[in-house]
């Protein structure tokens, strides 16, 4: 029995490994005009093509926070407005070198967008520290595009690394910056 156990675990490796199939899981931290952090999971199939989904989260500076707002009574955060995508996206694989340790992932993806900010302030009295102001504030949801070009380095059948350009497209706010990560599970 543990013969045919085996024999049947050697098949299916054997076969794994012809159909040059990948999944793995990966996690990185984006900065640009944003603070982020991206978790997702890519299926790579036969070397050639990829398919992720995943979650990012960020925190961006608003737009048109005034220099001299009286902060004092506020939270450490003030100012800091947040969005949060749910995307997929595929991509095609160009192999770099001979070894077949570093790659571009060339990737392009659709989100949906959620997120809040504040805008349209109102200069009211003034304090001490500076003045006070009234603002409107924002719930969005929308659907974003998403360019994200990885150059991945994976010498490790199991992990790897890997830098990724990032653009996220909009109507309310475009997002640009570079990620740095990590990739666990079958890389290569």
């Amino acid at each position: 029995m543990k013969k045919l156990f085996i024999i049947v675990l050697l098949f299916i490796e054997c076969g794994y490994a012809q159909q040059k199939n990948l999944l793995y899981v990966s996690g990185s931290l984006e900065i640009g005009n944003h603070l982020g952090l991206d978790i997702g999971v890519t299926f790579i199939n036969k070397n050639k093509y990829s398919f992720s989904v995943g979650g990012l989260g960020m925190l961006y500076g608003s737009d048109n926070y005034p220099d001299d707002k009286d902060d004092t009574d506020s939270f450490p955060f003030y100012g800091i407005d947040d969005a949060g995508h749910l995307y997929f996206s595929v991509g095609k694989l160009i192999v770099i070198n001979n070894s077949k340790t570093s790659r571009l992932n060339l990737s392009l993806g659709f989100a949906k967008t959620s997120g809040y900010r504040r805008y349209n302030y109102i200069r009211g009295e003034k304090s001490d520290h500076g003045y006070n102001y009234s603002y409107d504030f924002e719930n969005y949801r929308n659907y974003s595009v998403i360019i994200n070009p990885k150059f991945e380095f994976v010498r490790y059948d199991f992990s790897g690394l890997f830098i990724s350009p990032k653009i996220i497209l909009n109507s309310k706010k475009s997002f640009y910056g570079i990620g740095l990560g990590l990739m666990l599970g079958k890389v290569r």
